[in-house]
């Protein structure tokens, strides 16, 4: 399942945008977990990626859009990011020592 994280700006910027878009992307994509978190709550989470205000928009984990893109674009990115996880080789197992 692919998880999309927005996070809000310290200053308050564009959060009708990260309202609009991350509620769109629920309705568009009902099968995707969408959360959006507060930045005042994850100051540790900005300085992880050297933001100083945010919003930002994390796509399992990995920061993938500073600011807030739009619908459009943010489907588009889920959709490259999944088919080229399942484009990937498997991993090989590990070795087994006896």
């Amino acid at each position: 399942m692919t998880d999309v994280t927005f996070v809000t700006s310290l200053q308050g910027r564009q959060a009708e945008r990260v309202k609009e878009t991350s509620n769109g992307l629920k309705e568009k994509r009902p099968e995707i977990k969408v959360d959006v978190l507060e930045a005042e709550q994850q100051k540790d989470l900005l300085t992880k990626f050297k933001l100083k205000y945010g919003p930002c928009v994390m796509i399992d984990g990995k920061m993938q859009f500073v600011g807030i893109p739009s619908l459009r674009q943010l489907v588009e990115k889920i959709d490259s990011l999944a088919k080229a996880g399942a484009a990937k080789p498997p991993e090989p197992a590990p070795a087994q020592t006896k």
